[in-house]
């Protein structure tokens, strides 16, 4: 029972074993929610409406998304003040 998010004609939305989830449901609510809690919620929430769409990547407006390596050339640049070697 994985969350992951198509987009529709409609905007996206949450899906859960093939069925939407409540629009008004937020990646970050979910996350607030103990674990026990949230699978309930998804559990209880699917609006049985068959979930036909493209899938989207399952990030939500409201959360920061973090790459892998520096994120912001402040940071870069900061490191590399602080190094003393230029390489590896």
């Amino acid at each position: 029972m994985l969350p992951t998010k198509l987009k529709t004609k409609g905007g996206t939305r949450w899906v859960v074993d093939g069925s939407f989830l409540s629009s008004s449901l937020n990646l970050s609510l979910l996350l607030e929610m103990p674990r026990e809690t949230m699978l309930k919620v998804l559990e209880n929430l699917s609006e049985g409406e068959p979930a036909i769409g493209q899938d989207e990547a399952p990030i939500d407006p409201y959360q920061e998304v973090w790459a892998a390596g520096v994120t912001y050339l402040r940071s870069r640049d900061a490191r590399k003040a602080e190094s003393t070697v230029a390489g590896i």
